[in-house]
């Protein structure tokens, strides 16, 4: 067997083993981040006005689900895009803003 035939083989079996996995009862699939039940608040910034959470001044709610869900999605992927709306993690590394996608 060749080397790109067995890489494919080793490819196709992992992708069988992931969707097995999401497959398995025991694997609870996580529930969908609700983004609107987060307490969004309107600010302006040097590129106009956004949301973020948490406002200026105050710590995030690490016990909020949704909060610490889309924290670890925005970080995953860039750019992170919800319902026309583009969300990107701050410098502070914590906070989360968000506005519409040009």
């Amino acid at each position: 067997m060749k080397t790109n035939e067995l890489t494919l083989w080793v490819k196709i079996r992992d992708a069988i083993d992931e969707y097995l996995e999401t497959m398995n009862p025991n694997n609870p699939q996580p529930k969908p981040i609700e983004h609107e039940a987060i307490s969004w608040t309107r600010d302006v910034g040097a590129n106009g006005p956004y949301e973020r959470y948490p406002s200026l001044q105050q710590l995030p709610n690490l016990k909020d689900k949704n909060y610490v869900a889309l924290l670890k999605a925005v970080k995953e992927k860039q750019p992170y895009v919800h319902l026309g709306l583009q969300y990107a993690v701050l410098p502070d590394g914590t906070t989360i803003g968000r506005k519409p996608k040009k």
